[in-house]
């Protein structure tokens, strides 16, 4: 009798360890992209209709119309899932000049893009 208990507690526990060190460890993701880039018109008071930016590789283009005050614009960002970008989105900037944006996998490797606010010429 005590061996077979002896038996199965030396069984019950090689399993054990047979179980654990099978885990796979989850495969963190590497996907850093800028989906969509938009001025949305709710939450920049000085713009009609939403402004949607052309996204090429690593550069954003979102022309604005004329008249428009690049100085300050709230962009609303959709990047990758379990991704991060800085700057935030959601926060008044000035897009006088280029703005660099980062943005960081899950894996930790990251990719910039380039946003450029041109304005329309004059009608």
């Amino acid at each position: 009798m005590k061996k077979n208990f002896f038996f199965l507690a030396i069984l019950l526990f090689m399993g054990g360890i047979f179980f654990t060190s099978c885990e796979k460890e989850e495969e963190l993701s590497s996907k850093k992209e800028i989906l969509s880039f938009v001025f949305e018109a709710s939450k920049n008071a000085n713009l009609e209709h939403n402004v949607l930016g052309t996204i090429n590789d690593n550069e954003i283009i979102a022309e604005v119309p004329f008249g428009t005050n690049v100085h300050d614009l709230v962009p609303s960002i959709e990047v990758s899932a379990l991704a991060e970008i800085g700057p935030k989105d959601n926060i008044s900037t000035d897009f006088s000049n280029p703005v660099v944006y980062t943005v960081t996998a899950q894996d930790g490797t990251s990719k910039t893009f380039t946003v450029q606010v041109p304005v329309a010429p004059a009608p």
